[in-house]
C-alpha cells in the first residue's frame, strides 16, 4: 500500500457564488475541490488537506460509500 503513489491532482479553487455587497447578500468563501486521482483513499485525502474522515464525509454528503471512489471525481475540501 502506497498512498498517494500515482501523484496529486490539482486542488481548483471554484467561486461560491456570492453575491455583491451591494445585493444585501453575504459573500460566501470560496470552495476548493480535489480532484481524485488513480490510488488515492478519502482517507489519504482528508489527510492531505488537514480535515478527519467525518469532516470530508460531511462536505460531500454525496458520497455514499465512502470505501468506492473514482479517478476524476471532484471531491469538495472546503
Amino acid at each position: 500500500f502506497r498512498e498517494g503513489f500515482f501523484g496529486y491532482a490539482a486542488i481548483r479553487q471554484v467561486s461560491g457564488g456570492g453575491g455583491s455587497p451591494s445585493s444585501g447578500k453575504t459573500p460566501q468563501a470560496a470552495a476548493s475541490y480535489y480532484t481524485v486521482a488513480a490510488g488515492d483513499t478519502l482517507w489519504g485525502i482528508a489527510g492531505r488537506s488537514g480535515l478527519t474522515l467525518a469532516q470530508l464525509l460531511a462536505l460531500n454528503p454525496g458520497i455514499s460509500n465512502p470505501n468506492l471512489i473514482h479517478a476524476g471525481e471532484k471531491v469538495r475540501l472546503s
